[in-house]
C-alpha cells in the first residue's frame, strides 16, 4: 500500500513526515512553517492538536504520523494506538471483540486519514474487506456470472474459493461432448 499524499494543495507525492512529501516537508521547515514544537496534555488535547476538520460533513483529516498503509497514529501511555479507533472507542464506543473499524464511504468517508467517529462503523474483519475495492470484494459483488446466469445456491459450485456457474459448466460439456462426437 502506498503511503497518503502530501497535504499541499496540488502535490500528489507520497508523505514522509507531518502530513507532507519529503520535498515539502524540507520547504516547510526551511522557511520556519512547521510547529516542531511537542505537544504536552492528555491524550484528547494531543489528538485533536493532529486533526484538521474541514467542514461539518466532511472527514477530520489526521495530519500526525500515519502507518506504511496510511492509517492515522499516535502515542497514547507510550504506546502507538491507531488514532481512528481510539477515536471511535473514545466518542462512540468500546470496539467489541473480533470486530474491526471500517471507514464506510455510503456514509462519506473517502479518507484511512480520517478520524471522525460518524464515518466509523465497526465490523468483522470479512465484511470489511468486501466493503473494498479489492479484487475479492468486486468479485464477491457479483450476482451474476460472465454470461448473465444469476449466482444462486442452486446454479453455484465453489471449488478453490471460486464460484463457477453450473449452467455454463454444463453447456461447456455439451459443446465439447459434441465436438468429440463430430
Amino acid at each position: 500500500m502506498s503511503a497518503s499524499p502530501c497535504s499541499v494543495d496540488g502535490c500528489e507525492r507520497p508523505t514522509v513526515a507531518r502530513g507532507f512529501c519529503n520535498t515539502d516537508y524540507r520547504r516547510a521547515r526551511r522557511e520556519g512553517r512547521l510547529d516542531l514544537k511537542l505537544i504536552i496534555g492528555d491524550d484528547l488535547t494531543r489528538f485533536w492538536s493532529h486533526v484538521r476538520i474541514t467542514g461539518t460533513e466532511s472527514c477530520w483529516l489526521w495530519k500526525g504520523g500515519k502507518t506504511k498503509g496510511g492509517y492515522p497514529q499516535f502515542s497514547v501511555g507510550g504506546k502507538n494506538v491507531l488514532a481512528h479507533r481510539w477515536a471511535y472507542q473514545e466518542f462512540v464506543e468500546e470496539i467489541p471483540d473480533g470486530l474491526t473499524i471500517d471507514h464506510v464511504k455510503a456514509w462519506g468517508c473517502t479518507s484511512r486519514a480520517c478520524v471522525r467517529p460518524d464515518h466509523l462503523q465497526p465490523v468483522t474483519n470479512g465484511e470489511n474487506v468486501l466493503r473494498g475495492t479489492a479484487p475479492t470484494a468486486i468479485n464477491a459483488r457479483k450476482t451474476h456470472c460472465v454470461n448473465g446466469h444469476e449466482f444462486t445456491p442452486e446454479n453455484t459450485r465453489v471449488c478453490q474459493g471460486k464460484r463457477n456457474c453450473r449452467t455454463c459448466g454444463r453447456e461447456w460439456a455439451r459443446r465439447k461432448k459434441q465436438e468429440a462426437a463430430a
